[in-house]
């Protein structure tokens, strides 16, 4: 029994959160009521107030399903990676977007002024930054602008990607992110020392 009651939880939440996104293709989410939202989603008011207090309750939500799947990525890259487990790191992150389009639509777009996009960044620049003091020293000094490089470039790319109608594969996407990243971690290892002392590293 509550089996069949977790799933119809499951199944009244999927419908408000799927209802929200709807909305939000033509509006803000501060212009979205509660009366509203149940209405499109057919939902009894006092079913939406077993589970959210506000339609805010639900993107919160939606983003911390995206942050958790995202760290959980995270968790499972090995410190000791090598160039594979560098292609397989990137290729999940965007099969995480791939997997949930709809919802990073919304979500990864500044016109929504959801956050979710700043939330995004401050994780990957502290997780990022981490991973190229590892591949290149502690000592590294200006692993935080290389980190911010790669993030606004494949947020860039990202967001070309997810509204290309005709977009290529996860694994494609991956393989010319993982191609323009290695390409300047290996210029970065290979710097003369004159060179890096030029840029005050």
């Amino acid at each position: 029994m509550e089996q069949k009651t977790d799933r119809r939880i499951r199944k009244t939440k999927a419908l408000l959160q799927s209802s929200l996104l709807e909305l939000l293709k033509t509006k803000t989410i501060k212009n979205i009521t509660v009366k509203e939202l149940t209405d499109h989603a057919d939902v009894n008011r006092s079913t939406f107030y077993l589970h959210y207090t506000s339609t805010y309750d639900i993107i919160e939500e939606l983003e911390q399903n995206l942050l958790d799947q995202v760290c959980q990525v995270f968790d499972a890259y090995p410190e000791d990676y090598n160039e594979e487990d560098s292609f397989s790191f990137i290729s999940s992150m965007l099969q995480i977007v791939f997997d949930n389009l709809e919802t990073c639509n919304i979500l990864l777009d500044p016109k929504y002024n959801t956050k979710f996009m700043e939330k995004v960044q401050t994780l990957l620049d502290k997780k990022v930054e981490e991973r190229l003091q590892h591949i290149l020293g502690r000592d590294f000094r200006i692993s935080s602008y290389l980190s911010a490089f790669y993030i606004t470039g494949c947020m860039g790319m990202l967001r070309t990607w997810q509204f290309d109608e005709h977009r290529p594969s996860p694994d494609h996407m991956a393989k010319m992110c993982y191609g323009l990243i290695m390409n300047t971690v290996e210029q970065m290892k290979q710097a003369s020392f004159e060179d890096l002392s030029s840029w005050g590293v």
